[in-house]
């Protein structure tokens, strides 16, 4: 089918309809199958490490309401685990690619140059992207013993304004400010580059605060270097009384990322190899960092996705 195109002057141009290389069907053992339509279907995997928990320094730069108040030096806390994720033949009319990555490639044509190619196997291995928070969600990762993500510090004197219901402290957000250059001036300046709201905490002690409650993040995998990779860490909250208040913190991350750069860390525990049975934050992360699968959906006349 073709797509017939009339300019003004008369021209008629011919552009073929985009064709769908797959479709997304529900499956009950392998959660979401790509079905090619020609005997080919693949389907997502996964596989986690075994979950750390690594320090991330917090020393308070600023406490806007109560600027007198002694700065304290914090432990900001995150459970991680590396994860792997693959999209791997599930069908194939040759059977020795069943169990196999797929492989796909993508050609570009320009007018009046060579087309571009790009190779690419549908996989990304080994990245730290399961926290302790997001973890308590799905029975799967929960049994994996991942402690929930905290703060600890020498006391919460800094929290007295805050809005509390029993053991919980209500933020309004978080964010991360790095310092990158603005396409405005071409100077650099600090800029809000990550972030969550609706934060709850629970005190579980007198020293440590447990992230209970986080609504909508961006991106979706906030706590993870280098979101918080030597930034400065912005807590807004709306006062007892009513006043917006924030509380800054300068962080460094250098113990994580040597936690996470381990051999030890990377090592997937392949007790929990399967499919992705679940539609989760960790499905819709995976989605994004294979960034090619939405490519896969269509080739049109100048563009041509294939994959094996």
């Amino acid at each position: 089918m073709s797509v017939v195109a009339v300019a003004v002057d008369g021209t008629v141009t011919v552009n073929p309809q985009p064709k769908l290389l797959y479709d997304t069907v529900a499956d009950p053992v392998y959660g979401v199958v790509l079905d090619f339509h020609d005997g080919r279907k693949a389907a997502f995997f996964e596989a986690i490490g075994n979950p750390i928990q690594v320090p991330l320094s917090l020393d308070q730069t600023e406490n806007t309401c109560d600027p007198d108040l002694k700065l304290v030096k914090c432990k900001l806390g995150i459970s991680l685990a590396a994860y792997s994720g693959w999209v791997k033949w599930i069908a194939h009319p040759d059977p020795a690619k069943v169990g196999a990555v797929l492989h796909a490639k993508f050609t570009t044509k320009h007018d009046g140059g060579m087309p571009t190619i790009e190779e690419v196997d549908l996989k990304d291995e080994t990245i730290p992207v399961l926290t302790g928070y997001y973890a308590h969600f799905f029975p799967k990762y929960d049994k994996m013993n991942f402690l929930l993500d905290n703060i600890r510090c020498d006391n919460f004197d800094w929290t007295k304004k805050m809005v509390k219901t029993g053991t919980q402290v209500h933020v309004d957000e978080i964010t991360s400010e790095n310092m990158d250059m603005t396409e405005e001036t071409g100077l650099n300046e600090n800029q809000t580059d990550a972030g969550v709201y609706d934060v709850t905490f629970n005190q579980k002690d007198a020293h440590t605060l447990e992230f209970f409650h986080m609504g909508s993040t961006y991106p979706i995998h906030f706590f993870l270097p280098p979101y918080l990779s030597n930034s400065v860490l912005n807590m807004t909250y709306t006062s007892v009384n009513g006043n917006i208040c924030q509380v800054a913190f300068q962080t460094s991350s250098d113990m994580a990322a040597a936690a996470v750069n381990d051999p030890n860390f990377r090592k997937m525990d392949m007790s929990t190899y399967g499919p992705i049975k679940e539609s989760s934050a960790i499905f819709s992360l995976l989605n994004n960092v294979i960034y090619k699968i939405p490519q896969l959906k269509t080739s049109d006349g100048n563009y041509q996705a294939e994959v094996n």
